[in-house]
């Protein structure tokens, strides 16, 4: 009897396998380039701190942080427009941290610090600037800040990592958020905070800080929103854990692995350390456990693990479960060279745009202000528009 259970259990357990092997289908797509702007090659275009790449219809935009310019291109890489959105006037923004299409010729130029959206057309005629109003509320007289370093808008939510600095108090609250933006305060837009995940309260600095010491949700490419309002979030560097939450901030599941992170070489460190000028910031021996997430047409959301800019012939790997929260398919992207120091955002309808060295822009973006920084031209940003093929 007890052998006929062993053997029993030995047939369950390859057939499980076997399971979970048919299931995890794995697909090969090619990154065909379409066009590129900017690079060493391009003496036109001297991109710097690219944090955003947008797509409205045919179009596509991007931002240059340093520069403060906003680029328009269509899908074939005719060059439309450059806009130049600096200055502190009406639909203005100094280094705006990021770019938001709202629709409707209307974009959202992210400032961080007092953290607020400049409504604009691009072309001198802005709209109202979108105030946020948080759960977190201060006492009369209190001293605040709005710090908003990181904002997405997809499916009509808009959704931002967040601080409140309470400069008497010297500490700062942080959380993720999602934000409606539903009515006015004397013509204001005001974004009122709907749901709150996260929370954390620490010690207020302004000291460079350990890359342990970062709340890993600050990170922008750990959280991302579906079509049906779930929020996507990796709360710890350390563990494979996806935590799902509603639009009301409720939480739904979870998704989580045993995983074996990637141990980074000095010279993977030293790169990651290095903010310039001197400066030095701590890093982990490790790669985080998941270092993206992003949340397809379809819902279903793919995984950016510690190995995935680590696997020779691979240009990024990601791991995609379904709804459900099953492990079903393992996509590699094959483009030359690795994607460590890049970034891929996906436009829809099969588009990837790559962004050149998007991982220098920490040193790249907390030096640019120095006028004794230089940057060397293997540091210029790049914007690569690819076709996503199956092989």
């Amino acid at each position: 009897m007890k052998t006929y259970n062993l053997f029993l259990l030995v047939l369950l357990t390859m057939f499980f396998m076997t399971s979970v092997s048919d299931a995890q289908e794995l697909r090969n797509i090619a990154l065909e380039e379409l066009w590129n702007i900017g690079g060493a090659d391009d003496d036109d275009h001297l991109l710097k701190v690219v944090t955003s790449v947008q797509r409205d219809g045919s179009s596509v935009y991007f931002l240059d942080n340093a520069t403060s310019k906003v680029y328009k291109l269509t899908i074939d890489g005719e060059l439309i427009a450059v806009y130049r959105v600096d200055g502190e006037g009406p639909g203005e923004c100094d280094n705006p941290a990021d770019l938001i299409i709202f629709g409707g010729n209307q974009f959202g130029l992210v400032k961080a610090m007092p953290g607020r959206i400049i409504v604009s057309d691009l072309q001198g005629r802005p709209e109202p600037t979108i105030r946020f109003m948080t759960k977190v509320m201060p006492e009369p007289g209190e001293r605040v800040v709005f710090h908003l370093p990181y904002t997405k808008y997809r499916h009509g939510y808009l959704v931002s990592c967040n601080a409140v600095m309470y400069l008497d108090r010297e500490s700062k609250t942080t959380a993720l958020s999602i934000f409606a933006v539903r009515d006015t305060i004397r013509g204001t837009p005001v974004a009122r905070e709907q749901a709150r995940v996260l929370e954390q309260e620490y010690i207020l600095t302004f000291d460079m800080p350990d890359e342990a010491d970062i709340p890993h949700p600050f990170n922008y490419d750990v959280w991302d929103i579906s079509s049906d309002g779930k929020l996507y979030v990796v709360p710890d560097r350390h563990q494979y854990l996806v935590q799902i939450y509603d639009d009301q901030g409720k939480r739904l599941s979870t998704i989580n692995q045993e995983h074996e992170p990637h141990r980074r070489s000095a010279q993977e460190k030293e790169f990651l350390s290095y903010m310039g000028e001197g400066e030095y910031m701590q890093v982990e021996d490790f790669e985080p456990a998941i270092k993206g997430l992003y949340v397809d047409e379809n819902d279903h959301l793919w995984v950016r693990e510690s190995r995935s800019d680590h696997i020779p012939g691979v240009y990024r790997q990601y791991q995609v479960f379904d709804e459900q929260g099953q492990h079903t398919q393992i996509v590699n992207l094959i483009y030359p060279g690795s994607s460590f120091r890049d970034d891929i955002i996906f436009l829809g309808d099969g588009l990837v745009a790559i962004i050149k060295g998007k991982y220098d822009f920490p040193r790249k973006s907390y030096f640019h202000e120095n006028p004794n920084s230089k940057l060397g031209e293997e540091e210029l940003a790049q914007v690569i528009l690819c076709r996503m093929i199956d092989q």
